[in-house]
Formats: C-alpha cells, structure tokens, sequence
C-alpha cells in the first residue's frame, strides 16, 4: 500500500508508528510511505489492516494523509 503525507516529518511520523506496529514501510519522494505488513495472512488482511491503522493514526496526529493504492504498487 502506498500513503501519501503531506510533509517530511509527517512520513517519519507515521513511519515510526508503522514500524512499532510491525509493518515494513520505506520513504519515496520525501512524503510518500511504501507499506507491508508481513504478518498479516494476506493482501487483503494487509491492506485492511493498514488503512485502518493510517486512519486511526492520522486522526490521533490531525495529519493529511491520503491512502494511494492497495495491493501492487504503480509503476
């Protein structure tokens, strides 16, 4: 799944709580979040679970994030 912030300290924000949470995230462009959640048992439990994590975050920071896409990653 792909986040998009909207700042540099937002992305490492959010990227320190994904990590705490066991998801595997890697920066793009300074304010775009690459995430996996390896534990989960599929894509789909992946993607529900980080949504609902990035959305339960962003209210608790009141940051503007917005969700990408889910699954594969544009090339």
């Amino acid at each position: 799944m792909v986040v998009r912030v909207n700042a540099q300290s937002v992305a490492e924000e959010l990227r320190t709580a994904l990590r705490s949470a066991g998801c595997v995230t890697h920066v793009r462009n300074g304010v775009e979040l690459s995430i996996s959640h390896p534990l989960a048992n599929d894509d789909k439990e992946a993607a529900t679970e980080i949504a609902f994590f990035v959305r339960a975050w962003q209210r608790h920071a009141a940051a503007d994030v917005e969700l990408v896409c889910h699954g594969e990653e544009p090339t």
